[in-house]
C-alpha cells in the first residue's frame, strides 16, 4: 500500500483516537482481553473431559489435518459444525492445543464486549455503553465459560453481533443477506440460531410496520436457510436422511422428557441406547430418543407440567455450576478448591443479581424499553428462553450464559440513568471535586 493510500487510514485512526467514545470502548475491550487471557493462564481447562470438549478437540484436530468433519475416524452428524470448523482453522495455523482454543475464546469474548459497547453507545449514549460493556467484560459466567472449549462463546458473539447489525445497518438487500448469513452460521453453531429472524420481526413490530416486519423476518429466514442448506445436503449424503444441522437436538429433547427428568441435564442410559437400530448409530439414536421423548410427553401431561418450574429453576442456577460441571470435572481441577469457592460465590451473586435486576427492569420500564426497536428484539429473544428451556428442552446454566449480555443491555439504561442522576444526591464539595 502506497503512502498516499495509507494517509487517509492514519487520519481516520487519529480522529477516532481523539474521540472519548472510542478511547472508552477501546480501553474496555483491551481490559476485557487482558482479563480473559489472565483467566486462561490461571484457570484454563487445558485437558479434555469426556464431554462436548472431547468432540470439539477431536473434530477440530481432524479438520486441521485435512481429514474432514470426522469423529473417531467416521463422518459425524451428531454436533453442529460451526465452532468445530472455526477451531479447526485456528488449529491449522497455531497447532492443536487446547490453550489455543481458550485463547480463541478470549478473543471472541472481548469482541462481544466491543460490540455491546458499540450498540449501546449508538442507542443509549456513552454512560450506558460503558455500564453494559463493563458488565460483560467482568461477568464471571462469561469468563468461566470462555475457559472451556465450548461453542457458547462463539454463539454469544454471533447473537450480540446479529442484534448490533440489525440495529445499526440501514435496511437494504445487502443487510438482509448479511443478517441471514449470520443467522445461518449461528444455527450451524447452536440450534437456537434458527430463532434469530424473530429478533428482526420484534424490532420492526410497531404500529404501521407490522407487514414490513413479517416480510423482513421472512427474508432473513430465507437467506438463513440457504446458508444452512449446504450442510444439510452434506448430512443427507453421509446418513441418507434429513438432518438439518445435527442429531444432538434429540438428546437434548429426551433429557427434558423422560421418567428420570428433574429439570436439568439427564443422559440416556446404556440400556435404552441398545435399542437403537440402524446403519448409522447417530441417526438411529436420534430417532429413538426423539420418539421416546414425545411418547413420554404425550402419556405424562401432569409430570410435564411439574417439570416446567424445575427446568426454569435449573436454567436460572448460579454460574458457579459451570465450575464443577466444566472446569473442575474429571481429569483436571483447573481452579483449586479454595479459589473455586470464592469464584463460585462471586459468580452466583453476579448471575442471580443480574437476573433479578433484569426482571425488575422489565416490570418497571417495560413500556419505555418496548419503544426502542433494539430492545424489542432483545426482550422477545429473552422471553423465548422460557418456553424453549422451560418446556421444549431442559434447563442448563450453559443456556443462560449467552443471554447475559442481553440482560445487561436491559438493565444498563437504568444504571446509566442512576449514574447520571448522582449529582442530585452528592454534596456540592464532591461535585466540585
Amino acid at each position: 500500500m502506497s503512502a498516499v493510500a495509507r494517509a487517509p487510514a492514519r487520519l481516520a485512526l487519529r480522529r477516532a483516537w481523539a474521540s472519548d467514545d472510542f478511547r472508552w470502548g477501546a480501553g474496555i475491550v483491551v481490559g476485557a482481553l487482558i482479563l480473559r487471557i489472565a483467566f486462561v493462564v490461571l484457570f484454563g481447562r487445558t485437558k479434555v473431559g469426556f464431554n462436548d470438549t472431547f468432540f470439539y478437540q477431536l473434530v477440530a484436530d481432524s479438520l486441521a489435518h485435512g481429514h474432514g468433519f470426522t469423529f473417531g475416524g467416521h463422518q459425524t452428524v451428531h454436533w453442529p459444525p460451526g465452532y468445530g470448523f472455526l477451531l479447526g482453522g485456528v488449529y491449522a495455523v497455531f497447532g492443536s492445543s487446547m490453550v489455543n482454543a481458550l485463547l480463541l475464546n478470549a478473543v471472541l469474548g472481548s469482541a462481544t464486549v466491543g460490540i455491546v459497547y458499540l450498540v449501546a453507545l449508538r442507542v443509549f449514549g456513552r454512560t450506558t455503553a460503558i455500564a453494559a460493556a463493563l458488565g460483560v467484560a467482568v461477568m464471571p459466567g462469561q469468563l468461566i465459560i470462555g475457559n472451556v472449549a465450548l461453542s457458547e462463546t462463539l454463539y454469544t458473539l454471533m447473537l450480540v453481533g446479529f442484534i448490533a447489525l440489525a440495529t445499526l445497518l440501514e435496511w437494504r438487500p445487502r443487510t438482509v443477506v448479511l443478517l441471514g448469513v449470520l443467522a445461518g452460521l449461528a444455527a450451524l453453531t447452536r440450534g437456537e440460531g434458527f430463532l434469530f429472524p424473530v429478533i428482526v420481526l420484534a424490532m420492526w413490530w410497531w404500529r404501521g410496520l407490522r407487514r414490513q416486519a413479517i416480510l423482513r423476518a421472512l427474508a432473513v429466514a430465507a437467506v438463513m436457510l440457504v446458508t444452512v442448506a449446504p450442510w444439510t445436503i452434506r448430512n443427507a449424503v453421509v446418513v441418507h436422511a434429513f438432518v438439518p444441522v445435527a442429531t444432538n437436538a434429540s438428546d437434548t429433547l429426551w433429557s427434558g422428557h423422560n421418567s428420570s427428568a428433574q429439570g436439568g441435564p439427564v443422559y440416556a442410559p446404556h440400556t435404552l441406547l441398545l435399542k437403537a437400530r440402524g446403519a448409522n448409530f447417530e441417526l438411529a439414536e436420534a430417532n429413538l430418543l426423539r420418539r421416546e421423548a414425545l411418547k413420554f410427553a404425550v402419556h405424562h401431561p401432569l409430570r410435564e407440567l411439574k417439570l416446567i418450574p424445575l427446568k426454569l429453576a435449573a436454567l436460572s442456577r448460579g454460574d458457579s455450576f459451570l465450575i464443577d460441571t466444566w472446569l473442575n470435572t474429571r481429569g483436571q481441577h483447573a481452579i483449586e478448591p479454595g479459589t473455586a469457592t470464592v469464584v463460585g460465590v462471586i459468580a452466583d451473586l453476579a448471575s442471580e443479581a443480574l437476573m433479578v435486576a433484569t426482571i425488575l427492569a422489565v416490570v418497571l420500564f417495560r413500556r419505555s424499553l418496548w419503544r426502542i426497536p433494539m430492545m424489542r428484539g432483545v426482550l422477545v429473544f429473552l422471553a423465548l428462553a422460557i418456553p424453549l428451556y422451560g418446556f421444549v428442552y431442559y434447563g442448563n446454566v450453559r443456556y443462560h450464559v449467552p443471554l447475559e449480555p442481553l440482560m445487561l443491555l436491559v438493565i444498563a439504561p437504568a444504571l446509566g440513568a442512576a449514574w447520571a442522576a448522582r449529582e442530585r444526591f452528592l454534596p456540592k464539595s464532591e461535585q466540585a471535586a
